[in-house]
């Protein structure tokens, strides 16, 4: 009766929003002691894991990374402290005290992660460390995370950082971000069975890796619905139709579809994204589930990165458009539009230039393309985009004898501005 009551209760919470509003600038670092030296080096790897997120620095793992789709900046790294806004240490709850030797074969621990065999697995592939590396970094384990006893808990600066990105000229990728529905099957010893968010062994570095690469993929519930509405062979195939139908049941704006086969040389995976208008696949292979749930995300967010990402090119500066919202019935609601609209990470500022009944005609300056700001109202549903109504309105003062229209681009600046029109939903409240 309880597992169902909590079925209840996460559906509840799945079906609040699809788009979320991801954390982005907080990140905790697992870290030795509590040296200066370490707080030094936990404040560098801390900024370089929060610019994986919202640019396409490096994979994740490390600012010594060198696989990155962008050089890390060396001299925003160097002043990672610059950018710290607070930090605090908290202890470990799953610090474990194990000195032991990595086993030179599989009777002890898998060979290369010095990972006990009782999870054999789930553990984390040792990182190279470079023999020049800096004292404090050679203080680190190369282990999981449960075997160094604090975190260092630090919360960076949104405006500085992104401020700072904008002075590169460099693609930011905002805090709302597509929610995914990851649907995934794994095979192991012949038999197949749907991964679900009820087995912590293997959905919870799943979840942890996700949120690494700042992607909100979720995990069916596993009821028994939705094992009835699944296909688990045509799922192996990877076809969309095999859980179109257990999908309508968790809002969403894009499906993951997965497949991992449990190999004897390691996890084979292949992968299918999918959502109103693309389609990405793509192959993995490691030796355990903490490495290929991170190739995975790492591929994934590669994908969706140009699609959502915010290009400051430098080239144009800053670009104008005409944003016109319906429904807007109160005071209240003319100021989560502007709330709104103003968190959105493609905009700049807003300037209201007029009122109509349930009208509001704005300014809104934008910091990349059209289609960035398009793309981030679509994605938060707060606004609804169409087609530009007959007889709008115009201006106090406008030009007689020349179409509103024409008055939006004489006002504010001539030709190339563009004219949007959306629907205020109030029944979403303010903004997400």
């Amino acid at each position: 009766m309880f597992r169902f009551l909590v079925v209840f209760f996460v559906l509840a919470l799945v079906q609040v929003n699809a788009a979320d509003r991801v954390s982005l600038y907080e990140v905790s670092v697992p870290v030795a002691d509590q040296s200066p030296e370490m707080r030094e080096y936990a404040f560098k790897e801390g900024l370089s894991k929060v610019l994986y997120r919202v640019s396409m620095f490096g994979d994740g793992r490390s600012s010594e990374s060198d696989s990155s789709e962008i050089e890390l900046p060396k001299q925003l790294l160097a002043e990672s402290g610059k950018y710290v806004e607070s930090f605090s240490y908290s202890q470990n709850a799953r610090f474990v005290n194990d000195d032991s030797k990595i086993a030179s074969n599989g009777d002890g621990a898998d060979e290369g992660n010095g990972v006990p065999n009782s999870v054999p697995n789930l553990g984390v592939e040792p990182e190279v460390l470079n023999s020049e590396t800096e004292p404090a970094q050679a203080k680190v384990l190369s282990w999981p995370s449960d075997h160094l006893p604090y975190f260092v808990n630090i919360k960076f600066s949104v405006d500085d950082l992104e401020l700072k990105l904008r002075e590169l000229r460099l693609p930011l990728w905002g805090a709302l971000r597509p929610s995914v529905l990851s649907w995934v099957v794994l095979q192991r010893g012949g038999e197949r069975h749907l991964m679900t968010m009820e087995e912590l062994e293997y959905s919870e570095v799943f979840e942890d890796r996700a949120r690494s690469a700042g992607l909100p993929l979720f995990l069916p519930v596993g009821d028994l619905q939705d094992l009835a509405s699944v296909d688990l062979n045509e799922l192996w195939g990877l076809f969309p139709s095999s859980v179109d139908a257990a999908s309508q049941r968790y809002p969403h704006d894009g499906v993951l579809l997965v497949r991992v086969y449990e190999a004897l040389e390691g996890l084979e995976l292949k992968w299918s994204y999918s959502d109103k208008a693309n389609l990405y696949s793509g192959r993995e292979k490691e030796q355990t589930y903490y490495a290929l749930w991170q190739a995975l995300n790492q591929s994934v967010r590669a994908a969706l990165f140009p699609q959502y990402a915010v290009q400051f090119n430098g080239l144009d500066g800053e670009k104008n458009c005409i944003v016109r919202v319906s429904g807007v019935e109160s005071f209240l609601h003319y100021a989560s539009v502007l709330r709104h609209l103003e968190s959105l990470s493609s905009v700049n500022k807003v300037k209201l230039q007029q009122v109509n009944g349930d009208r509001l005609v704005l300014e809104v300056s934008l910091h990349g393309a059209v289609q960035s700001f398009e793309q981030q109202v679509f994605l938060a549903g707060q606004m609804t985009q169409v087609s530009k109504p007959l007889g709008q309105a115009r201006y106090e003062g406008a030009v007689a004898g020349v179409d509103a229209y024409q008055n939006d681009l004489l006002i504010n600046g001539g030709a190339g501005v563009s004219e949007l029109f959306f629907n205020w939903s109030s029944k979403l409240g303010t903004d997400r």
